[in-house]
């Protein structure tokens, strides 16, 4: 294991971005469907937060704000392969903000330490996919809330300086040592409420991470995604109803993002495709067994497959995407 202390000058990457798009709901998409498929019987209910789906497997928070958070790993068959627990010497307590899974089977998080004086330190922490606690990077005064690894095992995250700095970068992307690699977006082209980044997702695919910032309500949600060579395509995010919340995010392989909300405006629960030839997120068909309720939430994507919740904590739903 080793514990560092990350101490950087950050100049945000210049970059040209695409203009943002006003938001726009149609009726029909390009993907015009979402179909059940069929479901996992997860062995697992202690969830602390909402589970994820990356890489393969789905990652469920098992117990937080301990001094050994524990995590537990279920495979598409609903499979028990991994229990994990990360833990640091002199913790007093650990908080999950965020957590993921790489391709390798690694569990990667990013949260706050504190120990029995009350301090406390914003880090990045990896186990490897034998229960190893194999890194933890400080990173303060960014403050990371959300993370992603992509397929090169690298990792992303979306944060914020404390004090609020706006010309710090938003989004950073780190190597698997936890060395700061790249930095993207100031503070200042976002709302200014903390919602920004706590109602916020992020995702990774193959070429690919996406960001879904906060808030999960209203119209002030952005939607970013920066690709392996660097360059940086800005949305904006969907036009919710009154009342109406976003509750995932998910990436598939072959470049589609879909995004999952819940409220009172439209049905129980929805799923948003973006189209990126207009920049609109539009609503698709849900193909539903008639036993199940009408709520769910998008876990994450199985490469060409949408993963999502829509019976209880126990169950986990695969979704084909396409046309009718």
């Amino acid at each position: 294991m080793s514990t560092r202390h990350q101490a950087v000058s950050l100049i945000v990457t210049a970059m040209t971005l695409a203009p943002t798009v006003a938001p726009q709901i149609h009726e029909r998409s390009e993907i015009s469907r979402v179909k059940w498929e069929r479901d996992i019987a997860l062995p697992v209910s202690d969830h602390q937060r909402v589970p994820v789906w990356a890489w393969g497997a789905l990652v469920v928070l098992a117990s937080n704000h301990t001094e050994a958070p524990v995590f537990r790993t279920v495979d598409r068959d609903g499979n028990l392969v991994s229990r994990v627990i990360y833990s640091l010497p002199g913790a007093y307590r650990i908080d999950v903000y965020d957590f993921t899974r790489g391709p390798d089977g690694m569990i990667a998080l990013c949260g706050a330490v504190r120990d029995p004086e009350g301090r406390s330190a914003a880090v990045i922490g990896i186990v490897s996919a034998s229960g190893q606690v194999a890194e933890t990077v400080r990173v303060m005064p960014y403050i990371p809330e959300r993370i992603a690894v992509a397929a090169d095992g690298t990792l992303w995250t979306a944060g914020e300086e404390y004090p609020l700095n706006p010309n710090a970068a938003v989004l950073r992307h780190f190597d698997r040592s936890g060395k700061l690699v790249g930095a993207f977006l100031p503070r200042s082209g976002f709302p200014t409420s903390r919602m920004t980044m706590r109602a916020s997702f992020i995702r990774a695919a193959p070429g690919r991470v996406g960001w879904y910032s906060g808030p999960n309500s209203g119209s002030e949600a952005q939607y970013v995604e920066v690709s392996n060579d660097g360059s940086v395509k800005r949305f904006a995010g969907a036009a919710l109803g009154q009342g109406s919340k976003l509750t995932g995010l998910a990436l598939t392989d072959n470049g589609g993002t879909f995004v999952s909300t819940e409220g009172s405006s439209w049905a129980a629960w929805t799923i948003l495709s973006l189209s990126r030839d207009t920049g609109f997120w539009q609503q698709v068909e849900i193909g539903m067994p008639t036993d199940r309720k009408a709520t769910g939430l998008l876990y994450g994507a199985d490469g060409g497959h949408l993963v999502a919740r829509t019976r209880d904590r126990l169950t986990a739903s695969y979704f084909s995407v396409g046309r009718p």
